[in-house]
């Protein structure tokens, strides 16, 4: 009568678990969901966003901001480390050029 129970011992483990390999980051102010990795491309960033919504193109420039304050554009091949304190921008490429 007494049946071993099995893995009940933390039944919110894989939750946190799954927690724990994403961070949500925000693109042109909206929240997009992004796997931790230790580096993003300015394409998988991009990506990410119009696959969840944002109202964005792959042709657009995206600009990382940090906390700091401080931007700079990120190209398709670019990269950066993802951590909780920077945000996205991504704009209409206007170069008529």
């Amino acid at each position: 009568m007494n049946e071993p129970q099995l893995n009940q011992a933390h039944p919110h483990q894989d939750d946190n678990e799954k927690q724990a390999r994403f961070v949500v980051l925000p693109v042109n102010n909206e929240p997009v969901r992004f796997e931790k990795k230790e580096e993003l491309t300015g394409l998988e960033i991009k990506q990410t966003a119009i696959a969840q919504g944002v109202d964005i193109k792959l042709d657009y420039v995206l600009s990382v901001v940090r906390g700091n304050g401080h931007s700079r554009q990120l190209g398709d091949t670019d990269t950066v480390k993802i951590n909780g304190n920077i945000e996205f921008f991504a704009i209409p490429d206007d170069d008529n050029s």
